[in-house]
Order: C-alpha cells, then sequence, then structure tokens
C-alpha cells in the first residue's frame, strides 16, 4: 500500500518538479503508454519453469537464486 498522505504527495510533487528542471520532461497519457501492450490487457502464459524457479527460491539465497536464473556473461541477447 502506498503512502498518499499529504505531505508524501506534496514531497512527491516536490521531487518530481526538481527532476523536471533538470531533465527532459513531457506529459503522456496513461492510454498511450499502453497501447499495443498485450500484457496491460490479456493474461499472459504461465512459465513453464514457474514451478522450479519457486522451489530454488525457498531453498536458495538471494544471490544464489539471482546467479542461477541471471547469469553474468559476455553474451547479448
Amino acid at each position: 500500500m502506498y503512502d498518499q498522505s499529504p505531505l508524501s504527495l506534496s514531497k512527491a510533487a516536490s521531487l518530481m518538479q526538481e527532476v523536471m528542471e533538470s531533465a527532459r520532461c513531457e506529459e503522456v497519457s496513461a492510454d498511450k503508454l499502453v497501447a499495443g501492450v498485450k500484457e496491460m490487457f490479456e493474461s499472459v502464459p504461465m512459465n513453464p519453469k514457474r514451478t522450479v524457479f519457486l522451489a530454488d527460491a525457498a531453498k536458495m539465497s538471494g544471490k544464489e537464486l539471482f546467479e542461477k536464473y541471471y547469469p553474468v556473461t559476455n553474451k547479448v541477447k
């Protein structure tokens, strides 16, 4: 759950203003951002490796899990 108190929203607005002063920002509608992204409107298929991943997650450390599923290589996808 996100903190939506007036103080938190004020802080967020202040941070956004700082970003906008030093970065090129453009307001874009939410509909434009998700146009053509089917995962926003349809369920994605279950990954067949999900069960194995969850079993590994239950017994491995975060570092071990990350190294197994996201190894650092020179290969470019």
